[in-house]
């Protein structure tokens, strides 16, 4: 493993390791107790509260790895998912391509971001002991204290969480088949209806081998990689 740097206090620990990436070795960790500027996908803001949030990114650039490109998202979404099961919390799933809900609500942000084929950088944004939620969400925020009933000890399952992401990427082989199995039982936009950019009448029926969603409309199968995915009301 490359080296885990706790901050107090960052912008955003995508970007710290963005501005350090050509001095830090490959699965280089930075999390921080405060992030003033996290942002997920689409540039959204993930807001974060002190103490009470998980908030880490790390560095890939393993070759190897990257060659696989965003399709990654797959297992490291699986091994959080996996590990947020793994305190007692039923009724995780994973949404394309980047969230993990409970009980339909979010409680889990994934975001890539890099220059391939050079390096990535994974950001992860966990809910994990709020109790209370404040501003306006798209989708209802839940945290891992709110779903089991007691805090969690977070620098335990961060470490615990560091570990796991670094072996299930070094071992893609055995990884990818995994967690597309998961996937398949722990698919949130299975069977719904949604919009793509807007567009409205889509039905979701899974992912095919390389983390496309596959959307149905007017008896065709689309093969989408990239998009908003919003469902229809």
């Amino acid at each position: 493993m490359g080296h885990i740097i706790h901050l107090e206090t960052v912008d955003s620990t995508s970007d710290y390791l963005r501005e350090n990436k050509d001095k830090l070795d490959g699965f280089s960790f930075v999390y921080c107790d405060f992030q003033r500027a996290g942002h997920g996908r689409n540039n959204r803001s993930w807001v974060s509260e002190k103490g009470t949030s998980i908030a880490f990114s790390f560095l890939i650039k393993d070759q190897t790895i990257l060659s696989f490109g965003p399709k990654i998202t797959l297992p490291i979404a699986y091994v959080v998912s996996k590990a947020i099961e793994e305190l007692g919390i039923e009724g995780t799933m994973i949404k394309w391509p980047n969230d993990i809900y409970i009980h339909g609500k979010k409680a889990v942000g994934i975001l890539l971001e890099g220059s391939l084929p050079d390096y990535l950088i994974v950001g992860i944004g966990i809910n994990a002991n709020q109790e209370e939620f404040h501003g306006q969400f798209h989708v209802p925020p839940t945290s891992l204290k709110k779903e089991l009933g007691h805090p969690i000890d977070i620098e335990s399952f961060q470490r615990k969480l560091f570990a796991a992401l670094e072996d299930s990427l070094l071992h893609l082989e055995t990884s990818f088949p995994e967690s597309y199995a998961y996937f398949e039982t722990h698919d949130f936009l299975f069977g719904k209806k949604v919009s793509l950019e807007g567009e409205k009448g889509y039905h979701c029926r899974g992912i095919d081998q390389e983390f496309a969603l596959l959307l149905e409309k007017d008896g065709e199968i689309k093969h989408n990689k990239t998009g908003e995915i919003i469902l229809d009301e």
